[in-house]
């Protein structure tokens, strides 16, 4: 629950950097926020699982990162939290751009 909270907050956030940024919601930033927030979640989730990883089987974290980036489809699809964390933090981007309007 509360990391479905976090993924929302993220989106709110980058949405909102976006639009600073860019001064106005268009397509091309649209496009942007979808893919700042695919590769946030793909980081933050690569960088959890090389720490779990590290704790597990006591290894060094370059190493943990490399065997999680290896099989980061699998870990991605397998734990479900994945693909769960971009639709919520997309839909907190969402939410922010829409108010926008």
């Amino acid at each position: 629950m509360a990391s479905s909270i976090w993924a929302i907050v993220i989106g709110l956030f980058v949405g909102k950097a976006v639009v600073k940024r860019t001064g106005k919601v268009t397509w091309t930033a649209r496009i942007l926020v979808g893919l700042l927030i695919s590769a946030s979640v793909a980081c933050g989730d690569s960088i959890f699982f090389a720490l779990t990883a590290m704790k597990e089987r006591a290894i060094a974290f370059a190493a943990a990162l490399k065997l999680v980036l290896a099989n980061s489809r699998q870990v991605e699809t397998d734990a479900g939290s994945g693909i769960t964390s971009v639709v919520l933090a997309l839909s907190g981007a969402g939410i922010f751009l829409a108010a926008l309007r």
